[in-house]
């Protein structure tokens, strides 16, 4: 039986027992809130990232848009929304492709759901929407030239980027 002794909005901590293939366990484990990142591509072909400050870290790095689902959406309609409040592009929903799901086990478990946004646009109704809370920074690589460009960099980088990049560049072959 697991015991819930952490609840947060973002994530649970629970005790319990994991047991593992090999006979080790744990005692504790995370459970956190699902999310997603979007890889959102303009009409030229454009990446649309964020540079967000993360104060735990005392850096910027570099990111998909993306964040956490909310009780009641659907992973595409968080697609939608996460994009629209960190870099006040939009594009249709029917624009949203679903690329692929990771789930973490083991002592956290996690799912994020990546996405593919495509012929974004800046939507002027939305600009001045963004989370004051969040220190962001919209920015434009081209696709073709994105991994160079960040492995090139002296940017931190969140670890999905990548992967989700080459996801989009998978999908539009």
């Amino acid at each position: 039986m697991n015991k819930l002794i952490l609840d947060t909005s973002v994530f649970k901590v629970y005790q319990g027992e994991l047991k593992f293939n090999d006979g080790n366990k744990k005692s504790y484990f995370i459970k956190r809130q699902s999310g997603v990142s979007v890889f959102a591509v303009d009409k030229k072909l454009n990446l649309v990232l964020i540079r967000e400050y993360r104060s735990f870290l005392g850096k910027t790095i570099l990111k998909a848009p993306g964040g956490g689902i909310e009780k009641g959406e659907k992973p595409v309609q968080s697609a939608f929304r996460e994009l629209e409040e960190e870099t006040s592009y939009s594009t249709p929903l029917k624009n949203f492709v679903k690329l692929n799901t990771l789930e973490m086990g083991g002592w956290l478990k996690w799912k994020n759901y990546f996405y593919l946004a495509m012929n974004v646009d800046i939507n002027n109704k939305t600009m001045n929407f963004k989370d004051e809370s969040e220190q962001i920074d919209t920015i434009k690589i081209p696709l073709e030239s994105a991994f160079e460009e960040i492995i090139n960099s002296d940017m931190v980088f969140d670890p999905f980027l990548l992967y989700g990049i080459a996801l989009v560049k998978r999908h539009l072959k």
